[in-house]
């Protein structure tokens, strides 16, 4: 146990000091120091004396309660995650919303996702709530059926634009197009009869990457190589490619493009 970092965290008022002592107290293996992490970022105290108002006028990741966050996240165990898992509830650390952004990326780590991830995710992921699109990406970087469950029912969500779901599905979905449960949650999205336009950009998204027509320079998103492509998710993409042959309005370049896929992939 690290007594003289909590007790720096507990009454310290130097940011210097206090960002040191809680890195300590996130690295270290003994579960009493982060029970006492724990409950300094649940306490108004200690988040002003960490980060004071004119910190959350600049930018986010020059916030120190972010560095602990992102520690706690890189040396993620049982204990750690029960204490990012707690933060969901914690109203002194949810009263200030770069602190609500931070957290939501932190709890990508956290597999699978507990119901109070899910709970917490859900509660930020509203329409023009301004955390949608991070959230999708912490629940896209999570990955575990948990949270990609969440992700099918957003991408089904009248209440969201088709704008945003496009954004969600070239931005976020793409990069994670060859990884198996993303594969299944995206068949799960065409079984559940996603909207044509949007069922047509999934499909696209996962077999036909098209740069030019998606992105801006400054915003272009790298589609995996093939030759990463696991046993397991060629063949999701073999059933992917099969339902949206069946059920998807395929436009003629996409459709040559699964067709040859099945073909090349089929003994």
């Amino acid at each position: 146990m690290n007594a003289a970092e909590q007790e720096t965290v507990a009454r310290a008022t130097d940011p210097k000091a206090l960002v040191h002592a809680a890195q300590v107290l996130a690295t270290s293996d003994d579960p009493a120091d982060h029970q006492a992490l724990g409950a300094a970022l649940g306490d108004e105290g200690f988040l002003a004396r960490l980060d004071d108002d004119a910190a959350y006028e600049g930018r986010i990741n020059r916030l120190r309660v972010g560095r602990v966050l992102r520690t706690l996240s890189k040396h993620l165990d049982p204990s750690r995650a029960t204490l990012l898992v707690g933060l969901t509830s914690a109203p002194a650390f949810l009263a200030q919303d770069l602190r609500i952004d931070l957290l939501i990326k932190a709890c990508a780590s956290v597999r699978p996702s507990p119901p109070e991830v899910i709970a917490f995710w859900d509660a930020h992921c509203q329409p023009d709530d301004g955390f949608g699109n991070v959230t999708i990406a912490a629940v896209i970087e999570n990955g575990s059926p948990p949270a990609l469950a969440l992700f099918v029912d957003k991408l089904l969500d009248p209440a969201f634009s088709d704008d945003d779901k496009l954004e969600w599905l070239r931005q976020e979905v793409l990069p994670h197009r060859q990884d198996v449960e993303v594969l299944r949650a995206c068949r799960e999205a065409l079984a559940r009869g996603l909207a044509p336009p949007l069922a047509l950009a999934l499909v696209q998204v996962i077999f036909d990457y098209r740069p030019d027509e998606w992105y801006r320079p400054a915003t272009v998103r790298q589609a995996p190589e093939a030759p990463t492509l696991t046993r397991a998710a060629l063949a999701e993409m073999l059933g992917l490619a099969r339902q949206a042959q069946g059920q998807v309005a395929l436009d003629q370049r996409t459709a040559l493009i699964i067709q040859d896929f099945v073909r090349s992939h089929t003994p």
